[in-house]
């Protein structure tokens, strides 16, 4: 009773399950038992013999088993069309154990309905069967041969492993074909259509607005043009037309202080000129001042005077002349002297300087009025007029480039003012009024010829006296070249 239970609710689960099946029928050879189930008022014939139904087929693999049957159901002289596969264990397949069989009888009008009744259908299907009986058609015993060209045609058949073959033969009507092709181009081409529209006014769209901002541009282009201080342009986003816009105004604003600068330096350059055109006036006047003052000293039987104004004219027109910034050591050496010779006019403790070299002086070049503000900055802060036998000692050697040390018998600085004058004079920072010769000096130095060269502070380990030594590369008058 439970076995019968359990196969009528699977039976009538798969009925549910399958609309065009009319009922199943479960087949077990063991003892020969029958669980069949059937659809509706479907009701099975009494007179169907299911046993020898189902020995009639193979217990092997071969499978399924298709064909026509009548009788199978009750008050129903129509054949039916079956599906049935042989039932296995599992566990221990075997070709010549098949516990059973598996039969679905189908409803051959609810299959072929929709093929049969719907005018309106382009396919069509033909079925066969075995000896290619034909189960059912739809279409092929209603038309000729030359009607069925206006159809495509293809074919399905069950493998040829035995008896049971099984044939499904569908027709697609062209004409249809070529009608939904219609549709689909149709549709395509208003697809496409749309697409190239809405392109058009995209590409309109962006290239209106990448016109609009490179117009911007090139109107503030033509402002800058003619007006080079014009504000800077509206950087908006982050693009290639921002990222120019962004350097325009990096390059305006460049161009700006350029001008800037060249405006001043145009406007120093004419005050400069102006102030040389000064110059130009006073020097003679006051040369011939001083050489009138000579004429009348010598006149007067005056030598000393005579030769103090023959120094100070002589240093003077020196200072004064411009045609060349380096010139022989020799020559800055002779008008230090002049400069220290006026410089003790009046003194009683006069200053001796003393030069020890042996380089020929004349033959190496220094900058111009390097010695004087280092001579004048021993004699302030040195206190040399305070000093007994005051002295400037001028060492001049070479190496891999030119020394001249200065040392003077004055007052001595610390190690610790020694060390931040040196501090001082390696650093950008400004000296208020002591010793600002000789940072004067330094900068001179380093901006004629580089970072290597310049004045350094010079230890002294004596109890008096202060030295600097000025480094400068070795560079030889054209004469000494000339003669080499």
């Amino acid at each position: 009773m439970l076995e019968s239970i359990y196969f009528s609710d699977l039976i009538e689960t798969m009925l549910k399950r399958n609309p065009g099946a009319l009922g199943y029928v479960l087949y077990r050879l063991e003892d020969e038992q029958i669980f069949a189930g059937s659809k509706g008022d479907d009701q099975f014939n009494p007179q169907m013999d299911f046993h020898s139904f189902f020995s009639h087929f193979p217990k092997s693999y071969s499978f399924p088993f298709i064909g026509l049957k009548e009788g199978i159901f009750k008050d129903q002289a129509s054949s039916n069309i079956y599906v049935i596969s042989p039932i296995m264990d599992l566990d221990h397949i075997d070709k010549n154990d098949v516990l059973g069989y598996f039969m679905m009888i189908l409803d051959n009008a609810s299959i072929f309905h929709t093929f049969h009744e719907d005018p309106t259908l382009d396919y069509r299907l033909d079925l066969k069967k075995q000896n290619w009986t034909m189960l059912d058609s739809s279409l092929s015993d209603r038309m000729d041969e030359q009607e069925q060209t206006g159809f495509l045609v293809h074919q399905a058949k069950t493998p040829d492993y035995n008896d049971y073959q099984f044939q499904v033969t569908g027709y697609k009507n062209k004409n249809a074909i070529r009608a939904r092709l219609n549709t689909v181009t149709f549709v395509s081409i208003l697809i496409l259509g749309t697409v190239w529209c809405i392109s058009l006014i995209s590409i309109y769209l962006i290239q209106k607005i990448v016109v609009t901002r490179i117009h911007k541009l090139t109107r503030h282009f033509k402002k800058v043009q003619t007006d080079p201080f014009t504000g800077p342009v509206e950087v908006g986003g982050k693009d290639e037309i921002s990222d120019l816009a962004a350097r325009f105004n990096q390059m305006t604003a460049e161009l700006q202080k350029y001008i800037d600068k060249v405006y001043i330096a145009d406007i120093q350059k004419r005050n400069a000129e102006y102030y040389a055109l000064k110059m130009q006036i006073n020097p003679h006047f006051l040369y011939n001042t001083l050489e009138s003052l000579r004429m009348y000293a010598i006149a007067r039987q005056q030598p000393f005077l005579s030769n103090k104004l023959y120094s100070l004219g002589r240093l003077y027109r020196w200072l004064l002349k411009s045609d060349n910034d380096l010139i022989p050591i020799e020559e800055e050496i002779t008008h230090t002297e002049y400069y220290l010779e006026l410089l003790m006019l009046g003194k009683s403790n006069p200053i001796e300087l003393r030069v020890d070299s042996k380089l020929d002086v004349a033959e190496y070049k220094v900058l111009k009025f390097i010695l004087q503000p280092i001579i004048e900055n021993a004699i302030i802060h040195g206190k040399l007029e305070n000093v007994e036998n005051p002295f400037i000692r001028l060492t001049i050697y070479r190496q891999d480039h030119l020394v001249i040390e200065i040392y003077n018998n004055g007052l001595r600085l610390s190690e610790d003012e020694q060390a931040s004058l040196q501090k001082k004079l390696q650093t950008s920072e400004h000296f208020h009024n002591d010793h600002l010769g000789l940072k004067n000096i330094h900068e001179r130095i380093k901006s004629y010829f580089g970072h290597d060269y310049g004045l350094q502070v010079e230890p002294v380990f004596s109890e008096n006296g202060f030295c600097v030594s000025l480094r400068l590369p070795a560079v030889k008058t054209k004469r000494q070249v000339q003669s080499r």
